[in-house]
This record gives C-alpha cells, sequence and structure tokens, in this order.
C-alpha cells in the first residue's frame, strides 16, 4: 500500500471537476456507519495547490463528506503531482468503479475528457474499461431534452428511453407528444414507448403531429399523382415504423411546401381540364370525360346526400350527356356533406326533445286516475326489464349503476315523478333498441297500462 499521510479537513478543498454532482442519502449513511465503526480504510487521494499546505481533492469525496458530517479532525491521504486532465480521468473511474453515477453526470464527465480533444473515444473507452458504443450512447445522453432530464436524474426513466427519443427532437409537435407520454407514465417499458412511437406516426390523425404518409398520402389522397417523392428516396428523415409497409416523414419543414406544391399543380391540372371541357361546349359525353379527368380528381354526386342547387352554377360542376354529375372540388363537397350532417344531427336532438315533452304531458294526464302502488310495480318492472336504458333513464331519480340500486330507486320514485319516469323509461327504450322517437307506440303503451 502507498504511503500515506494525515490531513486535517480544514486543509482539504473540494474541486468542481468531480463528475458527480448529488449523493443519495441512504448509500452515504450506509458509509458513515461504516467509518464510525472501522474508520478510513483507503485513503483519499489529493494534489498540492498554490497555496502552501492546502490541498484539493481528486478521489474520495463520498468518503471526505461522510468524515465532515462525523466531525473527524483528520483523514489518511495520498498527495499525488497530476494535471486537470488525468485528475478528471480518476474521478470519473473511480466513480464508476464504486458507486453508479447518474447517466446525466457520466455523460458531462466523458464530454469534459473529450473536449480536450487528447483522447478519441476508442482510446477513452479502453482508459475506462467500456466499449466505444458505449461511450458514444453516454454522449448522446447530452442531447437529451430539458423536460426528460429531471425524470432520468431520479432513475425513473432509463437512458434506453432517452435514446429512443432522441432522433424525433428535431421534430417539435412529435417530440411534444412523445414527451408528454412518457411524463404522463415514466414506468413505460422500452418496448412499449417503441409501440407508442410507431402508433402516433401511423396513426390517421399523424398529420397532427407534423407525420406525413409519403407513399399513401391517406390524407391527401387526392394529391398523391402530383406530390414530388424524387428527394425522399435518399433522404435520412422518410421512417418506415415495425409494421407498416409505408414511409413516414416527421420533417414537416420539408414535405409542407411539397404539399403546397402539390395541391397548386393540381389545381393548374384542374383548370386546364376544365377548359378542355368547356371548349367542347354543354355537356360532355362520359368518354369524354373519363380520358380528360382522372377518375382520383372527380367525384360523381348521384350518391351524395346534401342539397346541389348550388352546384350547377360552380366553375368545378361537370354534366355529361348521360345526365350524371360530376364535381371537381372535393373539399366543397366534404365541407357541404359535413354540414348536411350536423344539420339532421339537429333535427335528430330537436325531435327527441319534442317527443320526450309530449309524453311527459301525455303520461300526467292519463295516469292521474291511477294509484300510486300500481305505477311504482310498473316503474319497478320496467326498470329491470330494460336495463341497461333504464340505467340512464332514472337516472335523475337516484343512483342506478348496480342493480339493487337500481332497483331501489324504481320502488322510491315519487308519486309526482312516477309519470315522468315511465314516460322516461319508454322513450329511452325506444331510443336505444327501436332506434326511433316512437311517441304513438308510447302514447298506446300508457293507455294499455291505465285501462
Amino acid at each position: 500500500m502507498q504511503s500515506y499521510e494525515m490531513l486535517q479537513l480544514d486543509q482539504i478543498e473540494v474541486t468542481n471537476l468531480n463528475p458527480r454532482k448529488s449523493f443519495e442519502i441512504e448509500p452515504m449513511e450506509e458509509l458513515k456507519a461504516s467509518i464510525r465503526e472501522h474508520g478510513i480504510l483507503e485513503p483519499l487521494i489529493v494534489r498540492a495547490t498554490s497555496t502552501e499546505d492546502k490541498y484539493e481533492l481528486v478521489a474520495g469525496e463520498r468518503r471526505f463528506r461522510a468524515a465532515m458530517d462525523l466531525q473527524l479532525q483528520e483523514v489518511p491521504c495520498i498527495i499525488r503531482v497530476i494535471d486537470d486532465v488525468t485528475m478528471r480521468e480518476l474521478m470519473l473511474l473511480e466513480n464508476l468503479q464504486r458507486q453508479d453515477l447518474e447517466p446525466m453526470e457520466t455523460a458531462e464527465a466523458l464530454g469534459e475528457l473529450l473536449k480536450d480533444g487528447k483522447h478519441t473515444q476508442e482510446e477513452l473507452a479502453k482508459r475506462v474499461g467500456r466499449s466505444q458504443p458505449w461511450i458514444a450512447n453516454q454522449l448522446r445522453l447530452l442531447k437529451c431534452p430539458e423536460e426528460l432530464r429531471s425524470v432520468l436524474i431520479t432513475r425513473q426513466i432509463t437512458p434506453k428511453h432517452v435514446l429512443q427519443i432522441l432522433p424525433f427532437i428535431e421534430y417539435p409537435k412529435l417530440k411534444e407528444a412523445i414527451i408528454a407520454y412518457v411524463l404522463r407514465d415514466p414506468s413505460v417499458t422500452t418496448k412499449a414507448l417503441t409501440d407508442r412511437i410507431d402508433f402516433m406516426m401511423t396513426a390517421w390523425h399523424a398529420g397532427e403531429l407534423g407525420v406525413l404518409d409519403i407513399d399513401r398520402l391517406q390524407e391527401h389522397r387526392e394529391l398523391k399523382s402530383f406530390f414530388n417523392k424524387t428527394e425522399c428516396k435518399d433522404c435520412q428523415h422518410p421512417c418506415k415504423p415495425k409494421g407498416d409497409n409505408g414511409r413516414f416523414c416527421p420533417n414537416e419543414e420539408c414535405w409542407s411546401p411539397k404539399l403546397a406544391q402539390a395541391e397548386a399543380k393540381q389545381k393548374e391540372t384542374q383548370r386546364r381540364m376544365m377548359d378542355k371541357v368547356a371548349s367542347r361546349g354543354g355537356p360532355v359525353d362520359q368518354e369524354t370525360l373519363e380520358q380528360t379527368i382522372d377518375w382520383s380528381n372527380r367525384t360523381e354526386l348521384r350518391w351524395r346526400n346534401f342539397d346541389k342547387a348550388e352546384c350547377p352554377n360552380c366553375d368545378r360542376y361537370i354534366i355529361t350527356t348521360e345526365k350524371r354529375e360530376y364535381c371537381l372540388d372535393k373539399k366543397c363537397l366534404e365541407r357541404k356533406e359535413r354540414a348536411e350532417t350536423m344539420a339532421k344531427n339537429k333535427e335528430v336532438r330537436e325531435e327527441w326533445i319534442r317527443a320526450h315533452a309530449e309524453i311527459d304531458r301525455f303520461m300526467q294526464e292519463e295516469f292521474k286516475g291511477l294509484s300510486s302502488k300500481v305505477l311504482k310495480e310498473v316503474i319497478h318492472a320496467a326498470a329491470i326489464d330494460w336495463r341497461p336504458s333504464s340505467q340512464k333513464a332514472l337516472r335523475p331519480y337516484g343512483p342506478t349503476e348496480r342493480v339493487n340500486e337500481l332497483s331501489n330507486t324504481a320502488r322510491q320514485v315519487s308519486e309526482k315523478d312516477a309519470p315522468e319516469a315511465l314516460a322516461r323509461l319508454y322513450i329511452y327504450h325506444a331510443m336505444d333498441v327501436q332506434r326511433q322517437n316512437d311517441v304513438e307506440g308510447a302514447k298506446a303503451a300508457c293507455k294499455g297500462v291505465s285501462a
């Protein structure tokens, strides 16, 4: 064993070159217990400073901190003459061999050693007893997004999680979605994270995350024949998620202008087509239309359910000699269909409210002379037979999630609320089972009960 000297604790200064920035409480307590019983068995390593009788700590900061907490007066030390680069190497080696550093501390220490240019990754790997790929992966952690550093430092996620995310940090929308997913569930496995990233890139709403299916253009199929993919062949950006045959590009800055160019080309092509069709005058025959306008750029209106009164006045409207109508503006067509669907849904809601109100009025008149006991038995029987419709219908009167709760609620409906409760039961049953607002049927059933 090398000879050592006993130095006072106030003679030793802690360096800021140590890669370890945090010290876990439990291992430190164990170290203090050992020193309290056996003393410091392995000397600290220090080097002399420019100040007389002052030394800088090279290795053994955990032992030094434990000695300070135990209020020891002096500690055994080996004095060495070493430069800053060798000092960093010794500190990194000691920390790797004794107590695992946090991943970010290891990455920062390796980065500092390589910054001086005195080592290559291969040489550094030999000096610390690791492989060159391990060194490269540790250095990649320096690019870890700030949002993930805290959970990486606390070991809630592993460096493998970060390495999986790093290829996507250049793409803001996708990066934000992936990080949000990891922060919601830091315990997610690396396999589950891979599957989730694949899903994000291939889902129908991937465009919202800045990802484009460049082979199929699923959200922009009408532009497929106009989209220029020449540069995509040798591009480093397109990714091919596991289990999918297509290529998905997350580089929105690249594909967005290409998509705009494709849309401009489509409009120009349509304009030329329309000019060619218009030059013939009047309706065109089907064969001419098919030769002039590709099927992907035209939509027949025959099966479209919306008001087509304005269509004949549109410059994107074509009619053939066979009286078949076509639209060349798919976005306008889809907009009209959405508006029609919303209007129909509104009519259905209004009809449901009207039917409900009418049944309420009818029930209150029809059951005026019916005993509350008989009416409650009818409500209870209907509630049990018509689940789950009755669970929704009787929810205003009490809990209905479980069968016993539903039974109790049905029996406890007040005499005042009984007509409305029975009306709600029938209407909800008709809505769920018959899929219609059967007002007349409800009235007939009510008359049968009151008779």
